[in-house]
């Protein structure tokens, strides 16, 4: 073989060889960035997922997130992941607005979503209020969260994320498990 030939058949096998590498990264990486841009959603609610940027937070919110909140959100989404959807109607999160948040903080590509595209403006502004105001109605046991709070912090478990910032978190784990007038929760109201 000439060198003119060895050359050309050198530059030729290159080129095939760089041809069949981006056929493969063309067909395969798609599915493997997709797979990787989910895999902060729970498996079950994979097949609910939609691009954040496709998504807008609802202006007329009346559930107010400062930075804390949506700090204690990204932490619990950064560890936990998304394990509850959030929901929108026409694109606009009617539920949810501090987990986008958090997500777009945090430089998700995708988060769950169930559409209530169906709802009219009354259904899904009620929605939203019930939705925030239901878990406002509860109350910790707080004998047993002081308890369980104690138990994480002797097994050396990052307690950051779930909320409270260090101050509370003292006075919380302060309580004496035994004096029930630090344990507000009423089972009357059952």
């Amino acid at each position: 073989m000439q060198p003119a030939e060895q050359n050309f058949e050198h530059y030729a096998r290159n080129r095939i060889t760089v041809a069949l590498y981006s056929l493969t990264v063309t067909m395969v990486m798609p599915s493997r960035m997709e797979s990787m841009a989910h895999e902060h959603i729970a498996p079950e609610l994979r097949d609910l997922a939609v691009p954040v940027d496709s998504l807008q937070q609802d202006p007329k919110n009346l559930r107010l997130h400062n930075k804390r909140s949506i700090k204690s959100v990204a932490g619990s989404l950064e560890r936990f992941g998304q394990r509850i959807p959030i929901v929108t109607r026409n694109g606009i999160v009617i539920a949810g607005n501090a987990r986008l948040a958090a997500a777009i903080q945090l430089g998700w590509s995708h988060i769950a979503c169930v559409s209530a595209d169906n709802d009219d403006d009354m259904t899904a502004r009620l929605f939203a209020i019930t939705d925030n105001r239901t878990s406002d109605l509860s109350e910790f046991d707080m004998s047993g969260l002081a308890s369980v709070l104690a138990t994480l912090k002797d097994e050396n478990l990052d307690l950051d994320s779930l909320g409270w910032d260090d101050k509370e978190l003292a006075k919380i784990l302060d309580l004496d498990p035994l004096d029930d007038d630090d344990n507000s929760a009423s089972q009357k109201d059952m």
